[in-house]
């Protein structure tokens, strides 16, 4: 004898059922664009916006540069609670000594530079780079946040880093004997005793704000 179970849903539920398996896909969406996620090699995707690091890197993959560089958690708290929520920001010093390597300290002003304003304009407080005092003061009477190279005598002593302008120093191999990232104050010390080590550095201090 055969048993015939025949199951009816009504319009109603049939719709319900449509409407939180819509509302489950849209959460999985929202979930993977916030998070950010490691893709193939040098390149990371944060809340929507990918952050590629290839050209920098060359060739060095992310999970490398983070194996290599440690940060403690309460490191990569201060740096994201300092560089990325902060509401208190008003602009980043980003300071370095006179040396034959000003060249690559370039460089890695330009790399950070460029990805913090990606991160702050993404914020809705858009920065302006600036190279000069005259274009600084006005930003600053403006009240606009700003982004500030600055040659200092001496990284180690730099003075004017506080919450509201944290300052990022940026030590290249001619005067560095060590590869890695220091907290001294309100300065981030970012150096390397190479050429890649200084571009690890680099990166990895930026690694700690979007990953």
């Amino acid at each position: 004898m055969k048993v015939r179970i025949r199951l009816s849903i009504g319009k109603k539920a049939f719709l319900l059922l449509g409407f939180f398996v819509v509302l489950a896909g849209l959460a999985i969406v929202l979930s993977n664009l916030r998070s950010p996620k490691a893709t193939e090699g040098s390149t990371i995707v944060y809340e929507g916006i990918p952050f590629s690091f290839e050209k920098f890197l060359k060739g060095v993959s992310l999970e490398e540069v983070k194996k290599e560089i440690k940060l403690s958690q309460e490191e990569e708290k201060w740096l994201k609670e300092t560089f990325l929520t902060n509401p208190s920001l008003k602009n980043v010093y980003i300071i370095f000594e006179n040396t034959s390597q000003n060249s690559l300290v370039a460089l890695g002003g330009i790399e950070i530079a460029s990805k913090l304003t990606l991160l702050y304009t993404h914020q809705g407080r858009p920065p302006v780079p600036v190279a000069n005092y005259t274009q600084f003061h006005e930003a600053q009477r403006k009240g606009m946040l700003t982004i500030f190279p600055l040659h200092v005598t001496s990284v180690e002593g730099f003075e004017n880093a506080s919450s509201e302008s944290p300052a990022i120093a940026l030590v290249p191999p001619v005067i560095s004997n060590e590869t890695g990232i220091k907290i001294k104050g309100y300065t981030v010390i970012i150096q390397g005793k190479s050429e890649e080590g200084f571009r690890k550095a680099v990166v990895r201090f930026l690694l700690a704000l979007v990953f």
